[in-house]
Formats: structure tokens, sequence, C-alpha cells
């Protein structure tokens, strides 16, 4: 009677810890699907657009500034100004330090 008493308990406890360990966390999913340009302001093409206009990248998710280059040229010559990354981080906004070249064709580069 005696090892039939210390099975119970050791079948006891057994059960005991199963049923009362924590289920597993299962991790995240790895986000692999990269960010895409949903639009350009002013949209690709515009014509008459102000001198001093603001230029933006709009994105399909947050990006991160590390590993972020953009720029702003006319032809091989780069077009000085700043870069500012939105609070969401799915907007980035070119200032140039001065006017745009008017007249010119003008290519607006972002990669992440």
């Amino acid at each position: 009677m005696r090892s039939l008493a210390l099975r119970l308990a050791a079948l006891t406890a057994v059960t005991l810890c199963i049923t009362g360990c924590p289920e597993p966390v299962t991790p995240p999913t790895p986000d692999t699907t990269a960010p895409t340009i949903t639009g350009f302001t002013p949209a690709e093409g515009a014509t008459n657009v102000a001198f001093d206009a603001a230029l933006t990248a709009s994105f399909s998710e947050a990006i991160s500034s590390d590993g972020l280059a953009a720029s702003l040229r006319q032809g091989s010559t780069s077009i000085m100004g700043t870069f500012a990354l939105s609070s969401d981080k799915k907007t980035l906004t070119f200032t140039p330090n001065a006017p745009l070249p008017e007249k010119a064709s003008l290519v607006f580069s972002v990669t992440t």
C-alpha cells in the first residue's frame, strides 16, 4: 500500500507541473517585407514647383534612419538641404538650403 501511495504522489506532482506551467511564448514573426515608397510630394513629373518647396517621400511602413540614404540631384550636382524623418517614421522630408534651380529637372532618391 505504501508503494502505491508514493507512486500516486509522484504522478500527482508531475500532473501539477504540467498543468501549472505557463504556455510557451511564440516569438513574433519577423518583418521580411521591405518598405515601399507610396508617394512623393510634389508628384513625379510635377511642373511649376515653388523654388523653396519641401520634398517628401511617404513609405508603406515605418523606416529606420539607420542605413537611410537620400539625395536631391540636378544631374551629378547635389542640392544641399536637410532631411527629417516624421515622428511616425513614415515620411521623409527634404528642405533645400537655397531656392531650387529654375527650370531644372531634379531627381529625389531614397534608399533604406
